[in-house]
């Protein structure tokens, strides 16, 4: 399995981590704002299928597709990639940059303080 899906093929994997199985035209009719025709539509499936991230189950004429990889596994995977491939697998180099870049509220450093303390009492 290819371990990236571009931001096209994400709308559409989106779309079918939260309902799930879809056909091309169900998934055409739920993004009218990308303002897509059925063609790039059936091009992204048809990627996501070579990749090995959907399948499908024919019924009549009809092709119905569903997600063969987890939202949340996928989800695990780019993250750790990113992390490895940005800052060299170090968690605290990456959060040390996002918070340099963008100021946080008190309630998010107090969500990080209880992230940070739930890690510490299950270890």
């Amino acid at each position: 399995m290819e371990h990236t899906i571009s931001q096209a093929e994400l709308v559409i994997m989106k779309m079918l981590w939260a309902q799930s199985p879809l056909s091309a035209v169900q998934i055409n009719e739920q993004i009218r704002d990308q303002n897509w025709r059925m063609a790039t539509v059936k091009t992204l499936i048809n990627r996501l299928l070579k990749k090995g991230f959907i399948s499908y189950e024919q019924q009549g004429r009809t092709y119905y597709y569903q997600p063969v990889i987890e939202k949340s596994a996928y989800l695990e995977a780019q993250n750790e990639s990113f992390l490895n491939d940005l800052y060299d697998g170090r968690l605290s180099d990456m959060l040390a940059a996002f918070t340099q870049q963008e100021r946080l509220s008190s309630k998010e450093i107090e969500e990080l303080k209880n992230i940070i303390d739930d890690m510490e009492h299950s270890s």
